[in-house]
């Protein structure tokens, strides 16, 4: 939080900074957050493409901990570490493999400042992870921000989501499993800032990620899009319901359509934090990679109407899909960031490669629990980038003025 005399600005920003880009899907880009008593300084992803909270520990061995980050959280060096369960947990990273996990619930220092900049929240702390994916990664763990906290479905059945459907209740405790929904309880951001904005810059490995906070170089601009949030349709997709996606209606490599959206096929594009590159329906992403080796065309992204039933669409050209592998597997190597993932049919998912760009801010609101639900995704062009929105709005955007 920020202070100024006797007043509370509402609102937290992190810094963010950049590690090498790797070919293992995830993004290279960490906070630098407090774990524990005294504190222990561990690089945490901030992944919208998730919903829940990891990191690496003690608990396990150095043989099955293996990861770029490096760092691990002493267990035993924190006198306010407090386990909730024993019951060792299996999470599905999908093709990157399993973690084992046990549940707990740690302080988290965010600014350094003051007392009221700790922040209680429930973890999984690693026991066992093995793989190149995890080998190759920048950061120590992650703090999820969903879309959903909570399964907003009125199945009883347990649903088999992407990366497990986690619900963490646990009588008498304080913490929470979902970041966004503790800094709003806990009054760091109020009704009116239910927001998490990213800002990042490739070429200086800095940026910042705000909550409740939004970057005013953007109140007068009239080069954005708003995407609502749509629930992914159809099973097993509809169990990724914590993931931000959107209504997508086509994907085309320069002239050569890739993929177009049909009444008995929907298509979906998601923004992940916590990714690197273009990830999906495996068709897709084949045909996406090899049509941009060959061509290098623009990517063009139609996405929904806007509330006037107006066509938006994202071009990137092929100096931001084509990246130059700078660490682990495949370094040194450029290469189109297309990569097939089984399972997830009708989703175009992408993290750096496009947000690097894009002044993004995704946003909640309240449902009628007082639990936060997702409104929908802002995508803002920087004046200083390429110019992936080509549309100019007539006003500028309405969250300015919550």
């Amino acid at each position: 939080m920020t202070h100024q005399g006797a007043k509370t600005i509402k609102g937290l920003t992190l810094p963010l900074y950049r590690g090498p880009y790797q070919y293992n899907g995830a993004s290279p880009w960490y906070a630098q957050i407090g774990i524990g008593t005294p504190a222990q300084q561990l690089k945490l992803a901030i992944d919208t493409g998730s919903n829940f909270n990891w990191i690496s520990s003690s608990l396990s061995s150095v043989m099955n901990r293996q990861h770029y980050g490096g760092l691990c959280f002493d267990t035993q060096a924190s006198s306010s570490f407090k386990i909730l369960s024993k019951e060792a947990i299996t999470v599905d990273f999908g093709p990157w493999g399993c973690m084992q996990v046990c549940l707990g619930q740690e302080q988290l220092t965010l600014a350094m400042t003051t007392e009221q900049d700790l922040l209680v929240n429930e973890l999984y702390f690693s026991e066992k992870y093995q793989g190149r994916q995890f080998a190759e990664l920048d950061w120590d763990g992650g703090i999820g921000v969903p879309s959903y906290s909570y399964q907003p479905v009125t199945e009883t059945g347990v649903l088999q989501a992407y990366r497990g459907v986690h619900r963490c209740e646990v009588a008498g405790e304080t913490g929470s499993f979902h970041f966004m929904e503790s800094l709003y309880h806990q009054g760091i951001i109020d009704q009116h800032s239910l927001f998490v904005s990213f800002h990042t810059n490739a070429l200086t490995k800095r940026g910042k990620v705000s909550f409740g906070q939004l970057d005013e170089r953007y109140r007068d601009s009239l080069e954005y899009l708003f995407l609502p949030w749509r629930q992914v349709p159809g099973e097993p997709l509809q169990s990724l319901y914590y993931i931000w996606t959107t209504p997508m209606q086509s994907l085309a490599i320069g002239d050569q359509l890739i993929a177009q959206a049909h009444a008995d096929q929907p298509l979906s594009f998601c923004l992940d934090s916590g990714s690197s590159l273009f990830k999906g329906d495996p068709d897709m992403m084949l045909r996406a990679y090899y049509q941009a080796s060959l061509t290098h065309g623009d990517l063009i992204i139609e996405l929904g109407p806007d509330a006037h039933g107006q066509s938006q669409s994202l071009t990137l050209p092929a100096s931001l899909y084509d990246v130059e592998i700078e660490a682990g597997v495949l370094m040194g190597e450029t290469l189109a960031q297309f990569q097939p993932m089984a399972g997830l049919e009708g989703l175009t998912l992408v993290g750096s490669v496009l947000l690097d760009h894009l002044y993004c801010v995704y946003q909640y609101q309240l449902d009628d629990n007082n639990r936060l639900a997702p409104l929908g995704m802002w995508l803002f062009n920087k004046p200083d980038d390429v110019k992936i929105i080509a549309k100019q709005q007539e006003k500028p955007a309405a969250i300015f003025s919550c």
